[in-house]
């Protein structure tokens, strides 16, 4: 059976942010530390609406400065566990959101009270300046020997040009690994944590 790469890219995209939230809330871990790892998983202009599931009132937060201390806060205040995809919903799927392309994610939890459900939309920035950037494979680049491949980071402006990129190649752009002849880097490309983020 073979399998549309653009839909798992998205479900490892959302795994990968659920894990680290659900790791981020964990009792197990100090807030402090807690805290800190939020901050990683939210946009400086994010926005969050709550409708009665944490903080029994209805009300729209924004920038992280404001979110990440109440999110914390309300957790904590109502035990809210367990965030994982709702598999009763529309699955996790991109669309445009505020003209911008987003996932969107419906999302089941529980608190003390019960079973609640969410919406989160996940956003890809590399640079953190809320824009979003692209990735571009290059796997038939001959940086340090034939077919050893390359990506190209390209990070973009409010028009959509791109205002600088990056080069990510064996021994450029940070990268120390030494690739075989026709290893092909950049064939497949994924977003992991912290990216994407929380818009």
């Amino acid at each position: 059976m073979l399998l549309d790469n653009h839909v798992v890219n998205i479900n490892h995209e959302v795994d990968e942010w659920l894990i680290s939230f659900n790791q981020a809330i964990s009792t197990q871990i100090s807030k402090e530390a807690s805290i800190d790892l939020l901050y990683k998983l939210f946009f400086n202009d994010s926005h969050w609406r709550d409708l009665l599931a944490l903080t029994w009132k209805i009300q729209t937060i924004s920038g992280n400065e404001n979110i990440i201390p109440k999110i914390y806060e309300s957790i904590v205040a109502v035990q809210a566990r367990s965030f994982s995809i709702d598999i009763k919903r529309t699955l996790p799927r991109e669309v445009k959101r505020a003209d911008k392309k987003v996932i969107e994610v419906i999302l089941t939890f529980e608190t003390e009270f019960g079973k609640c459900e969410g919406i989160v939309r996940l956003y890809n920035d590399i640079d953190g300046d809320g824009i979003q950037d692209l990735l571009v494979g290059a796997r038939y680049d001959n940086s340090g020997g034939s077919d050893k491949g390359a990506v190209w980071v390209l990070f973009l402006d409010t028009n959509g040009t791109v205002k600088w990129h990056q080069k990510i190649a064996q021994g450029s752009g940070g990268l120390t690994v030494t690739f075989d002849l026709g290893d092909m880097f950049g064939t497949c490309l994924l977003y992991t944590s912290p990216s994407p983020r929380d818009s």
